[in-house]
C-alpha cells in the first residue's frame, strides 16, 4: 500500500483529522478509534491511522530528510503530532490533505516514501512518491 506521514505542530492530529473527514465524507465513510476510511466520489480510499510509522526524531540532525521546494520550513520534529495515511492515488492524497490542512486552520507537513518534506499545501501529485 502507498503511504506517507502526515502532521502537525501541536496535538490531537487524529482526533481533528477524523472530525473533517467525517464531515467531507458520505455514508462510505467509516471510522473507529484507531482508523478512518474515507471514500471519494470514484470510490477511491483513503484511510488515516492513529498510529505513526516512525518515532519522533530530527531527520535535520542525520541529514535524511529534504524538502520538496526552498518554501517548505522544517518543524520542530520531536514536538510533531503525526500518523499514518495510506492512499494509492497521488491526486486524492494531494487534494483531500491540502483540503484537510484548510479545514484545521494550520500547516500540515508530509513526509512522503523517499523522506521528501512536503507542506500540504503544495504537494504536487506528480512528484510525492506515496
Amino acid at each position: 500500500m502507498k503511504s506517507a506521514e502526515v502532521m502537525i505542530e501541536g496535538d490531537n492530529l487524529f482526533s481533528r483529522m477524523r472530525t473533517a473527514l467525517i464531515e467531507l465524507g458520505d455514508d462510505e465513510t467509516r471510522a473507529s478509534e484507531s482508523a478512518v476510511n474515507y471514500f471519494d466520489d470514484q470510490n477511491r480510499m483513503y484511510t488515516v491511522f492513529r498510529v505513526g510509522y516512525f518515532d519522533p526524531w530530527d531527520p535535520q540532525d542525520d541529514g535524511i530528510l529534504v524538502t520538496a521546494d526552498e518554501q517548505v520550513r522544517i518543524p520542530d520534529l520531536r514536538a510533531v503530532d503525526h500518523l499514518a495515511v495510506e492512499c494509492r492515488w497521488e491526486d486524492l492524497f494531494a487534494n483531500l490533505t491540502r483540503q484537510l490542512a484548510e479545514l484545521l486552520g494550520e500547516t500540515i507537513w508530509v513526509i512522503d516514501g523517499n523522506d521528501v518534506l512536503w507542506d500540504a499545501a503544495r504537494i504536487d501529485p506528480d512528484r510525492i512518491l506515496l
